[in-house]
């Protein structure tokens, strides 16, 4: 396999993992804590610093994919404690406490594309800080797309799916909370790696592109 080395990509996928993972479980505990959880304050989740979200081997794995958009494999931070119990509203309250982080990654997309059309604009070039702020952008979109879209535990996708289908649904997805970690590896790495079949990918970068698309941004020839 051919390893096509970016700076830009690199340094934006640190940056943004680093600080776009910690946005997204900052923006759970706080909106978990504002609804009356006090979960996430006991255990100092309600904080932006990077260093309370982070756990040393999913950060690492982060570093290694920064290494290559071509790279297949995952990175992850520490799911924020929460008791489902605790605050009013019943399941639309603990749907708007998961969206809170998937949606935060998108805000930031939103808001660094306007100011990447803004200097390309201005600008009239496609220079090394264009290009960072555009994968700025990426990876907080891949952020959103992959955390809200696949329904698999312990994504926020799962989540979302429990407390939006009807209650009896339960049971029929109890399997995805239990084996949903295996199933991911299974897509993430057993599958490419056996087959050559980006499974992951195709499940989804068609989020991610119409993202793209949504904001006028142009789409990466490897989408």
């Amino acid at each position: 396999m051919v390893v096509h080395f970016d700076t830009a990509y690199f340094l934006a996928w640190v940056v943004a993992f680093t600080f776009g993972m910690a946005l997204h479980y900052y923006a759970q505990a706080f909106v978990a804590y504002r609804l009356g959880d006090m979960t996430p304050r006991v255990q100092g989740r309600v904080k932006l610093n990077p260093s309370v979200h982070h756990e040393p081997f999913g950060l690492l794995m982060a570093f290694l994919l920064s290494v290559s958009p071509t790279f297949s494999g995952v990175a992850w931070g520490k799911p924020v404690p929460r008791n489902t119990f605790a605050v009013k509203g019943g399941r639309l309250t603990n749907l708007l406490i998961v969206l809170a982080g998937p949606l935060s990654n998108l805000l930031v997309a939103l808001v660094l594309s306007l100011i990447f059309k803004s200097y390309i604009n201005q600008s009239i070039r496609t220079d090394f800080l264009a290009q960072f702020v555009f994968y700025l952008i990426l990876v907080n979109i891949f952020l959103f797309a992959f955390n809200l879209y696949i329904p698999l535990a312990p994504l926020d996708g799962l989540s979302v799916w429990r407390n939006v289908l009807p209650s009896q649904w339960s049971v029929t997805l109890q399997p995805l909370e239990t084996y949903g970690p295996y199933i991911l590896l299974v897509l993430i790495f057993v599958i490419p790696f056996f087959l050559r079949i980006p499974l992951l990918s195709y499940i989804i970068n068609p989020l991610v592109v119409a993202v793209l698309n949504l904001f006028g941004l142009p789409v990466p020839v490897w989408l």
